[in-house]
């Protein structure tokens, strides 16, 4: 992350996947657009960082990023530090862990959309601030 002492952006975007290959795509095209990036591969990794930098955006993989009651607390946790939330997988699955985010987006996606729909999040915070 190599943040500098002083140096703490506003605009942190959260991305919870087992996947290297989703979250590096997801890192280089949001890092490209001006915005700072956490990884987690797990729900609990991730739920310390909503706690510390209480990003914008957390993107969360619900069908591999951890146990259920992990999920269940970075959910509780991102609503708390009023992060948006974007869920990747089906929401059935999803209901019985957490209020309905802000956005689901069904596997399989397309990273366009799904980077447009972040944009629009970590814009409508931003105004919001």
């Amino acid at each position: 992350m190599g943040l500098g002492l002083f140096a703490r952006p506003s605009r942190y975007v959260l991305i919870v996947d087992r996947s290297d290959e989703c979250r590096e795509v997801l890192r280089t095209v949001l890092q490209r657009r001006g915005l700072t990036i956490l990884e987690a591969r797990e729900a609990r990794e991730g739920l310390e960082l909503v706690r510390r930098f209480h990003p914008l955006v957390v993107v969360v993989d619900v069908e591999s990023s951890g146990d259920d009651a992990g999920r269940r607390e970075l959910f509780a946790q991102s609503e708390t530090s009023h992060s948006a939330v974007v869920t990747l997988g089906k929401l059935p699955r999803l209901a019985a862990l957490a209020p309905p985010p802000d956005r689901n987006v069904a596997k399989p996606y397309h990273y366009g959309p799904l980077v447009r729909t972040i944009e629009q999040l970590v814009e409508r915070a931003s105004a919001g601030s």
